[in-house]
């Protein structure tokens, strides 16, 4: 307790500390400002030092490093590790409780000696060729003694459909219901193939923790995050599903990579893809290797009768399995010895008036073909599942899924990245046109005909570049007020030292040229601001740090497109260009701390906050909404204290309701995914996530925090060439 409470402690005298500052600042230069401007006047020479004290002050308090106790941060990050423990143990409860019913025993046994690699290297002890003594087979329930069994890097090959996913995550249940007190890894699945292996793996490792739990970005001593110091730490068993999406250039590299792991890890790989990388000398040198195997005669009867209450519900697939049994047809039953085969038959066949004999070649005798088996079963799934009590009819359920399957390729998909997946053109026209209205409405209103056209035409370009440009991802935030001063002070220093920057600069290019040459003065000032900023970022270790260059070339688009639009309204409504230099301050100041409250108050939400597509939206709501609202009112003063308050009103609204759409990943998403994608039927016009969450319902889906994924690329592969299929029948193009 002492130690939080030092913490508040310094935040609240930091608050009081930059509060006492702002607030003589403000008041000097407003009472500056409204006493006029002589050089000569020791006001002037009093303003200009109370911003030096202020910029210098802030500015030594946001570079300095933190000197917080490290035994008090090593505390924080045991308590966020218990945490992250009870969220993942609450995640894996829940999905026993949906799925755990229907789940298959399946079966695996320790993998052939072709695929295990170099054997020698797997124990300390030599084995001279033979395989290790230890025991590695058992079912899917016993999944979790079998790790502890193993030198803890495990790797687990299948082939298609095998339920090497489903093993992943049971795998995660069963290690947290058995968990002893000495385990202090944590098991979580992470997709592998979005990892890019130059990317340093535990860097990844972080970064996916960030995203799919809150409560994780925290920083502490030395910039570093509570993410990265559970993975330092060795609080993390990362489990990596889809290692064989890894692009197949890569696979050599990413296996590289992570032999040089400093943690044992859990490796889940289609069995040709692995074993094609031991015959070229690569492999996970210290892991065990275990294969999945395929469901027998035996597992199928147990598992293909879901309706067992009638004679009927059992004599339908009598008429499959008897056959394969009297002629103990092992190659028959090839064709459903997978997982998913068997969930497809179950979804397809259970529906009423539905005969599984359709699965029988002509004789009556076999299975079909396992390639035709497959083709048919899941050309028919989706149509199928969509047939019980659906409130959307299965023709437009599959072509809104195949439009997520296949604009989003062989990854998870997300609200967010919708947005970029539609193509650019289509993006640009949207925005631009809604740009252009928006814009010729307020520059109308106010500046007549003149207004109107170069309105639409300003901020029609903006909306084009918005169009054109990739999204932000959406910010994860929630309203508190506690411990925020650090993250206040973060977005005070760059935004002071760029607004008075373009209050400075402004001042003497607008009185000696003129209101269109603002921009100018605004890309300088923003783009020092941002690079303030990006260059902290580097200091600190920060997932979101792009390269500095980048972040002042964005910061200088950024402000040139604001400020030219405020030098447009100040040339158009004739203001003067003669003001004072306080009176600039006074905006530049009013500019530059706009983003400040918005730090404040929103903070990242707890861990036992769920991350999912429909929290991470109304989150980033709040602070694009927030953010909007700030922009407005700052926007408003800026421009009302130059030609008036009434068009600092109408404009500041404009220019707010720009930012709320371009800059936040929710307003993006709200003319894209909530107008654009229905209008032209690439998803359902009401209730989107009431389809997604049943589509996961259906099995179709599934859902990894914030994302959503296909249950099996066979199934996202299919419905993908479907769609691809029906393009002829559509009036747009992708």
């Amino acid at each position: 307790m002492r130690a939080m409470g030092g913490r508040v402690g310094r935040s609240q005298r930091w608050y009081a500390v930059v509060g006492v500052v702002l607030t003589g600042i403000f008041g000097a230069v407003v009472n500056l400002a409204t006493s006029g401007f002589d050089v000569a006047d020791r006001k002037w020479w009093l303003t200009v030092a109370a911003v030096v004290l202020l910029v210098v002050l802030v500015a030594v308090t946001y570079f300095q490093t933190d000197s917080g106790s490290l035994a008090d941060w090593d505390n924080t990050v045991e308590a966020e590790a218990a945490r992250l423990a009870s969220e993942v143990e609450r995640r894996g409860s829940a999905q026993r409780a949906r799925y755990g019913s229907s789940l298959l025993q399946l079966r695996f046994r320790l993998a052939p000696a072709k695929v295990v690699g170099q054997l020698p290297n797997v124990r300390v002890s030599a084995y001279a060729g033979a395989f290790p003594t230890t025991n590695l087979d058992g079912r899917l329930d016993d999944i979790a003694d079998v790790y502890r069994r193993s030198t803890g890097w495990l790797v687990v090959l299948g082939g298609p459909g095998a339920g090497k996913s489903v093993l992943a995550r049971h795998l995660v249940v069963r290690l947290m219901e058995t968990r002893k007190p000495d385990e202090v890894r944590i098991p979580v699945v992470f997709p592998v193939h979005t990892w890019d292996p130059d990317v340093e793996f535990e860097k990844w490792l972080a970064q996916c923790l960030m995203r799919d739990f809150n409560g994780l970005k925290r920083e502490g001593p030395g910039g570093t995050n509570v993410a990265a110091a559970l993975v330092e730490h060795g609080h993390i068993l990362p489990i990596l599903d889809g290692f064989d999406e890894i692009p197949q250039r890569r696979l050599r590299d990413a296996l590289r990579e992570l032999n040089h792991a400093p943690m044992p890890l859990v490796l889940l790989s289609r069995t040709e893809t692995y074993a094609e990388l031991v015959k070229e000398g690569v492999a996970l040198r210290r892991a065990d290797v275990i294969a999945l195997d395929d469901l027998t005669l035996r597992d199928l009867r147990r598992a293909l009768p879901t309706d067992t209450r009638t004679e009927a519900g059992r004599a339908k697939w009598d008429v499959v399995l008897d056959p394969l049994s009297e002629s103990g047809d092992a190659g028959g039953v090839s064709a459903l010895a997978s997982p998913l085969m068997v969930s497809l038959a179950r979804a397809v066949y259970e529906e009423p008036g539905e005969n599984p004999a359709d699965m029988l070649e002509s004789s009556g005798r076999r299975l079909r073909d396992a390639e035709e088996l497959k083709s048919r079963l899941l050309a028919r799934f989706v149509s199928t599942v969509y047939r019980r009590q659906s409130p959307w009819r299965p023709e437009n359920a599959e072509r809104w899924l195949g439009y997520l399957a296949r604009t989003n390729g062989p990854g998870d998909f997300a609200w967010w990245k919708l947005v970029d997946s539609v193509p650019r053109r289509h993006r640009v026209g949207a925005f631009l046109v809604l740009g252009a209205v928006l814009g010729a409405a307020a520059g109308g209103l106010r500046l007549g005909w003149t207004g109107l056209v170069l309105g639409a035409l300003i901020v029609g370009v903006l909306g084009a570049l918005i169009g054109w440009s990739q999204g932000p991802e959406p910010e994860r935030m929630d309203l508190k007020l506690s411990g925020r001063a650090k993250h206040a002070l973060a977005q005070v220093v760059p935004g002071v030292v760029g607004g008075l920057i373009v209050g400075i600069v402004g001042f003497f290019l607008v009185g000696q040229w003129g209101w269109w040459t603002l921009g100018v003065a605004g890309a300088l000032g923003n783009a020092v601001g941002d690079g303030l900023t990006g260059w902290a970022r580097h200091r600190a270790w920060n997932d979101s740090a792009k390269p500095i260059l980048k972040e002042v070339g964005l910061g200088a688009c950024g402000g040139a497109a604001g400020a030219s639009t405020v030098g447009a309204i100040g040339a158009l409504s004739h203001a003067p260009t003669g003001q004072n230099l306080p009176l600039w301050l006074l905006a530049g100041l009013i500019v530059g701390v706009a983003f400040t409250p918005g730090a404040g108050l929103l903070a990242e939400p707890e861990v036992e906050v769920a991350v999912t597509p429909t929290a991470l939206l109304r989150s980033n709501r709040r602070y694009a909404v927030l953010q909007t609202i700030m922009v407005t009112i700052t926007f408003g003063l800026a421009i009302g204290i130059f030609t008036g308050i009434v068009n600092g009103f109408v404009f500041g609204c404009a220019i707010g309701a720009a930012f709320g759409v371009g800059a936040h990943a929710w307003g993006r998403w709200l003319i894209i995914g909530r107008v654009w994608l229905p209008l032209t039927g690439r998803l359902p016009f009401r209730k989107v996530w009431r389809f997604l969450e049943d589509a996961q319902e259906r099995g179709l889906l599934r859902q990894r925090g914030a994302f959503y994924e296909f249950r099996h690329a066979l199934l996202r592969d299919t419905v993908a060439a479907r769609y691809a299929a029906s393009s002829r029948t559509r009036f747009w193009s992708d």
